[in-house]
C-alpha cells in the first residue's frame, strides 16, 4: 500500500536523525587523550636470522664443566671444574662455517699419589697436589648434519694455540725441604673436536648443547708430553647479517 510504503520511508528516517544529532554535538568533537607508546626494543639481528643459512653470522658464548680425561692420567691429578668459551662464526654456505673462538678452563685441585702409570707427576716426586688453567685460541671449522632448517646437530674441529699454566706442591724424599712449590706453564698447539645440537630459540637467538674434546700440550715439567679433557657446555648464539639468497 502507498500509505505503507510511505511509513517505512519516514521510519528509516526518523531511526538516522539520533545517529546525525549524535555527531553533530559538541561531545563528538572533544579528542581523547593519547596512551603513551611503550618504549620499543629493537635488537641488533637479522629478520633473516630464523634459520641456517649461507651468508648470517654468529656471535656467542658457552659455559659448562670440563672434566680430565683418563690419557696420561690426568684424572689422577686434577678434578673437574668450569669452562667458557666465546665463539665467532660465519656460514658460508648453509651447513659450512668456518670462525674463530677463545676460551678459558679450570681444573681443580686433586692430590696425586706416585705411582707406575702417573706420568703427570714432576720427575722424583712422590705425590702432588696440583690445579690448572688452560686458555686457547683457535679458528674452528664446522659442518651442520640438515643442510638447512631450524635446528640441527652439528660437528666442529679446529686447531690453535694453548697457554696452559700449573701450580701446587709437590713431596720430593730426600728434597730440603721434602714439601716444595711449583709453577709450570706451556705453550703450543691446541686441537679440539665436538659434536653438539644447535637450535632456534626465537628469531635471531639460538642455543647449542655441546660435548667437547681438548688435547693441551706440557712441558718437561712433567712426564707427559700433553693433557686432555672432556668438556659439556651450554651456549647462546646472536645472529647478524642477510642470507645469500634473498
Amino acid at each position: 500500500m502507498p500509505f505503507a510504503r510511505g511509513f517505512r520511508r519516514r521510519g528509516r528516517a526518523g531511526a538516522a536523525l539520533p545517529a546525525l544529532l549524535l555527531l553533530s554535538s559538541p561531545a563528538s568533537a572533544l579528542k581523547w587523550p593519547k596512551l603513551p607508546e611503550l618504549p620499543k626494543i629493537h635488537l641488533p639481528t637479522s629478520v633473516d636470522a630464523y634459520e641456517f643459512e649461507g651468508g648470517l653470522t654468529s656471535f656467542g658464548f658457552q659455559l659448562g664443566a670440563a672434566l680430565p680425561a683418563g690419557a696420561n692420567d690426568f684424572s689422577a691429578a686434577v678434578s673437574g671444574g668450569p669452562s667458557f668459551n666465546v665463539r665467532y662464526l660465519r656460514y658460508l654456505t648453509n651447513w659450512i662455517a668456518l670462525g674463530a673462538e677463545g676460551g678459558v678452563t679450570r681444573f681443580n685441585r686433586r692430590i696425586q699419589e706416585s705411582s707406575p702409570s702417573g706420568p703427570l707427576l714432576v720427575p722424583g716426586a712422590s705425590a702432588q697436589t696440583m690445579r690448572a688453567t688452560a686458555l686457547t685460541l683457535d679458528a674452528i671449522a664446522r659442518v651442520n648434519v640438515f643442510e638447512q632448517g631450524a635446528w640441527t646437530p652439528y660437528l666442529l674441529g679446529g686447531a690453535g694455540l694453548s697457554n696452559f699454566s700449573a701450580n701446587g706442591r709437590v713431596t720430593i724424599p730426600g728434597g730440603i725441604p721434602p714439601d716444595q712449590g711449583f709453577k709450570s706453564s706451556t705453550k703450543g698447539l691446541f686441537v679440539t673436536g665436538a659434536a653438539g645440537v644447535e637450535a632456534f630459540l626465537i628469531r635471531g637467538l639460538s642455543a647449542t648443547f655441546e660435548a667437547r674434546y681438548g688435547k693441551y700440550p706440557l712441558d718437561k715439567a712433567f712426564r707427559s708430553k700433553s693433557a686432555e679433557s672432556l668438556s659439556y657446555l651450554l651456549g647462546l648464539n646472536f645472529w647478524f647479517g642477510k642470507s645469500a639468497e634473498r
